[in-house]
């Protein structure tokens, strides 16, 4: 087994010394603790995507418009009604900066007062701006205040929720997180347009048309605030505190395995060597370390992984489905939208069968090829037939479903674990916060510029955004193969080997990482 370790991963003989093999090492079971604390984990994603949908749901919605809406227009029937300008749409976004304040933030909460500690902050953050939200009467800069208030709540959730599930989860049980993890964000987006459906209904004038999607944030912070105080801290910041019999416990109850067994025995000394590796004293890292030596190329990937999420297409295909089709006057608007939210849900179905047999950087490869397909095949039909032809549009529906199942089966299900993944121990904590406020920077950046690209007095580019986005998700597959290596299979631990290697991305696979422990 040394020797395939050695020949596969190119681990230096004195981290060979040190480094177990993790997939036998931390193998357990399937606990009770485990599966509860992953489902709870699974709200973040959920309340983070709703929110984000909810902001392109919203501007399809006619009360909101009614409400906040300054361009006004007069039917034929003389009836009045308000829309938002462009800018107004743009400004909505300004939340999305938030969010990487609070993916800061969390950065600094995590790793001082534990994951669970901050999760609870965030949750907070998020209850007292979706209660601030329910108050807003006609004033769009209050939505936006309010918002910028739960937005930093949903940073902060974002950043620390799959590191705290990283941390407490073994190597090969982390695809159960990853599925979860992506469920949680898929079924946001399709319970948003779900319920878009039935307030659609509801009387124009009526602002619970939209405000019904804003409370139902409030139970589910306060379960996920409180709820997780029911489970065990962090094992792995348990150790770098010194908490060394609480991790015990944790490792226990999450892997099924006895408090003082040999396994758990040996993992805790394989976390006390990767935290001190090549320091003095643990007390001298710094945040500044993401950016110096191997830990510079980690950041980088890591904060590739989710730029590439933020730039894709999210932005424009998540929130404002909704809207474009309604803007292309394609029939049933509502159902449409809430048929393209179902194929992301579908696809994170499959995606734990997709990533078991392909691994993760395999599926993120494919994944952007297939979705650069969809999005010039609409294009290029509709620029062909016109935009108004009924199979142009049928074939618009058609594609947006697969760009969105494609989304949920493989690179919404890798990019989050992915980039937890590509961080050394020590850093982890500040490494998820860097990478979210990244991300978090450029999906308002990318949200902020959709409305431009769109707008009748400024871009105007219909269904030619297709080819863009097309362009975009083209450059992101290249840089993926040559990047982001295989994580699949490998413990958090054996990744700080993987990258003390040297090995370049695209000579790692997932099969080779089975080898490693297989032989």
């Amino acid at each position: 087994m040394a020797g395939q370790h050695l020949e596969d991963v190119h681990f230096s003989d004195e981290k060979e010394d040190h480094t177990i093999s993790t997939t036998q090492q931390e193998s357990g079971r399937i606990t009770g603790w485990l599966i509860g604390l992953l489902l709870l984990v699974a709200i973040i994603p959920f309340i983070c995507n709703f929110d984000i949908s909810f902001t392109g749901v919203s501007l399809a919605l006619p009360s909101f418009n009614n409400t906040f809406g300054k361009k006004s227009t007069v039917s034929a029937t003389g009836a009045k009604s308000c829309s938002l300008t462009t800018t107004q749409q743009a400004l909505i976004y300004i939340p999305y900066l938030f969010n990487a304040i609070g993916g800061g933030l969390a950065g600094l909460i995590g790793k001082y007062i534990g994951r669970r500690g901050c999760i609870t902050v965030g949750s907070a953050f998020t209850i007292i701006g979706a209660s601030a939200i329910l108050g807003v009467q006609s004033e769009l800069s209050h939505l936006i205040i309010s918002k910028c208030v739960s937005g930093t709540g949903l940073g902060m959730l974002l950043a620390v929720g799959i590191t705290y599930g990283a941390e407490s989860t073994s190597a090969e049980k982390r695809d159960m997180l990853l599925a979860l993890f992506n469920v949680g964000l898929c079924l946001g987006n399709m319970t948003t347009g779900a319920m878009a459906v039935g307030t659609s209904n509801f009387p124009d004038t009526d602002d619970w048309q939209w405000k019904t999607m804003v409370a139902v944030q409030i139970p589910l912070g306060v379960l996920l605030g409180s709820g997780i105080w029911l489970f065990p801290g962090s094992p792995r910041w348990l150790v770098e505190k010194g908490k060394d019999e609480k991790a015990r416990e944790a490792f226990s109850k999450f892997s099924g395995e006895g408090v003082h067994s040999e396994a758990i025995t040996r993992r805790i000394q394989n976390i006390h060597y990767h935290l001190t590796a090549g320091r003095e004293e643990q007390n001298q890292t710094t945040w500044l370390d993401l950016y110096r030596g191997t830990d510079l190329r980690r950041t980088l990937i890591s904060g590739f992984l989710l730029t590439g999420l933020a730039l894709c297409g999210t932005q424009f295909v998540v929130p404002y489905t909704a809207l474009f089709l309604k803007d292309l006057h394609i029939a049933n608007t509502w159902i449409n939208n809430v048929i393209v939210a179902s194929c992301v849900t579908g696809g994170s179905i499959v995606s734990p069968f997709v990533i078991g047999y392909f691994g993760c950087r395999k599926s993120l490869i494919c994944g952007y090829g297939i979705m650069a397909t969809s999005m010039i095949l609409f294009s290029a039909v509709s620029t062909a037939l016109g935009s108004g032809h009924h199979t142009a549009q049928i074939i618009l529906v058609v594609c947006f479903c697969i760009w969105t199942f494609t989304l949920g089966a493989s690179v919404g299900a890798c990019v989050f674990q992915s980039s937890v993944d590509m961080h050394t121990g020590r850093l982890r904590t500040y490494g998820q916060a860097s990478t979210t406020i990244t991300y978090q920077l450029l999906a308002f950046a990318s949200g902020f510029w959709t409305p431009y690209m769109l707008g009748v007095n400024y871009g105007d580019m219909g269904t030619n955004v297709g080819y863009f986005y097309f362009g975009v998700d083209f450059v992101l597959m290249v840089i993926a193969f040559l990047v982001v290596p295989e994580t699949s299979g490998l413990s958090l631990e054996e990744m700080d080997d993987y990258f003390e290697s040297g090995k370049a991305a695209w000579t790692t696979s997932y099969q080779r990482n089975k080898r490693i422990h297989v032989e």
